[in-house]
């Protein structure tokens, strides 16, 4: 769905929002091949953003409904994940398992310790959480042959 202007008009209305925007020539000085994005007419900043479904639309967060919409990138998504049971665990399975939670609850210490600022719910909460179990597993992987040796 077209919700802006065409690449072949020069200058014109947004269809969802009404705000004057513009085609510029976006140039990577040879690097990747020239293409037009859109702008906002006062100001250059980009017009428009990713819909979500593999297109780009109004950046205002205008939805040509209501007047108000929210940005594909915080919009709160859930998938219905089906996990099989295992069912009874072995001792090593019990043993990963154990391990598997003592290193989740290191790294959430450790990156709450070092980022209190940060909610816990946001993405680079997750992500730096992420990075610190991946750290500690490595450094738990260099133990282990340390200590092999």
């Amino acid at each position: 769905m077209v919700t802006k202007l065409e690449p072949q008009e020069a200058k014109g209305s947004c269809k969802v929002c009404g705000l004057e925007v513009m085609w510029v020539t976006k140039s990577y000085g040879g690097k990747f091949p020239d293409k037009k994005t859109l702008r906002n007419a006062s100001n250059q900043e980009a017009h428009n953003v990713k819909d979500g479904q593999g297109g780009w639309t109004c950046s205002t967060g205008s939805t040509g409904i209501d007047g108000f919409g929210q940005s594909v990138a915080s919009k709160v998504t859930e998938n219905k994940v089906v996990w099989e049971s295992m069912g009874k665990l072995t001792a090593d399975q019990k043993q990963l398992k154990d391990g598997l939670s003592a290193l989740r609850s290191i790294a959430y210490d450790f990156t709450k310790e070092c980022h209190p600022e940060l909610s816990e719910n946001s993405n680079s909460f997750g992500q730096i959480n992420n990075a610190n179990m991946t750290h500690l597993l490595a450094l738990m992987n260099i133990k282990a042959i340390k200590d092999s040796k």
